[in-house]
């Protein structure tokens, strides 16, 4: 799927070009919701046994991007947290490389808040921010949330935002001890990486996803990675943005085939975020959260362990705080 960037004003751009310009990004924009609304209708036609009464509902009726286009366009976003050394974290963004992941989309910010509000889930655990892009959501568990031994991984095209980002919260991770870096991987690779089975053989280690749900070209390398990752001992946190609904409830279905490393099925503890009245993360409102474990292995046994401990039905055994309530969804059929 096509990229867009849209450049900036110029003073010194006549009116011909300009006009030329935008209708070139309307283009653009109109051709990647087609693209979309085509996916929808194939994944009807493919997987109609998953399209219960009530799904569509689960999701958004006004569907976007999940990228707000003028944020991206600053080379530098500062995230406020209030826990963070000077009150934000900050992430460098290059929107005009043309890379997806070269900035920071809405579902790596709400998993930085996330992690930051539930800290439980990755205090002490090594931890793999897959499709990091610039590192949002592991900078942010482990230098505010206690996260162990953190490996960001993507393309090597994000390597440059990544790493300058590493940089930009270096007093941050100092602070929290957290020990963080960025690994070039691509999910196509036969083979995984050494730095990939020493931290999945630690003691419950954590899987972040951020979104990763964009391209439908990379659904299936995707797909299979995680049946290469995902073990009884590991957690699994997802949050990904509602586009086609008969896409996220195929995929989250795909998930649940057999592994690699053992296990025959995935529980799932899901949540829609909805943010409460004033809250200026509106942006969030068609996120989901996703906390999932091999059911039946020492990770799914823990979160229960965890939701027992909470005096209300909460997200994994974990409540949503800084402004956020969790409306639990069913899980895929």
């Amino acid at each position: 799927m096509a990229s867009f960037a849209p450049a900036d004003e110029s003073p010194s751009e006549d009116v011909a070009a300009r006009n030329a310009r935008r209708l070139a990004e309307a283009k653009q924009l109109r051709a990647i919701t087609t693209s979309l609304d085509m996916e929808a209708t194939l994944y009807r036609q493919l997987f109609p046994e998953l399209f219960v009464d009530g799904l569509d509902g689960l999701a958004a009726r006004d569907s976007t991007l999940g990228l707000d286009y003028l944020r991206a366009s600053r080379p530098v976003l500062e995230l406020p947290f209030d826990s963070a050394p000077g009150g934000a974290l900050r992430f460098v963004q290059d929107q005009r490389s043309g890379v997806l992941g070269a900035v920071v989309w809405d579902c790596g910010e709400a998993m930085a808040r996330f992690l930051v509000a539930e800290p439980a889930l990755v205090r002490g655990r090594a931890v793999l921010d897959l499709g990091t892009g610039t590192g949002v959501a592991g900078v942010a568990a482990a230098a505010l949330a206690g996260a162990g031994l953190t490996l960001l991984s993507d393309i090597e095209a994000c390597r440059d935002v990544a790493e300058r980002s590493l940089a930009a919260n270096a007093t941050a991770l100092e602070a929290a001890a957290g020990a963080c870096s960025f690994l070039a991987f691509d999910w196509t690779a036969p083979e995984l990486p050494e730095e990939f089975d020493a931290l999945l053989a630690s003691s419950r280690p954590v899987l972040l996803v951020s979104d990763c749900l964009y391209q439908f070209q990379l659904l299936k390398p995707l797909l299979a990675l995680l049946r290469r990752l995902l073990t009884p001992e590991m957690i699994l946190i997802w949050t990904y943005k509602v586009r086609i609904p008969e896409r996220e409830a195929a995929y989250l279905e795909m998930l649940r085939a057999p592994r690699e490393r053992g296990g025959a099925d995935l529980t799932f503890r899901r949540a829609r975020w909805r943010a409460e009245e004033g809250c200026a993360h509106r942006r969030f409102d068609d996120v989901f959260v996703m906390v999932s474990a091999v059911a039946g292995g020492p990770a799914d046994a823990e979160l229960a362990a965890m939701e027992a401990l909470q005096a209300s039905p909460r997200l994994g055994g974990t409540g949503l705080a800084d402004g956020w309530r969790a409306h639990l969804a069913p899980p895929p059929p």
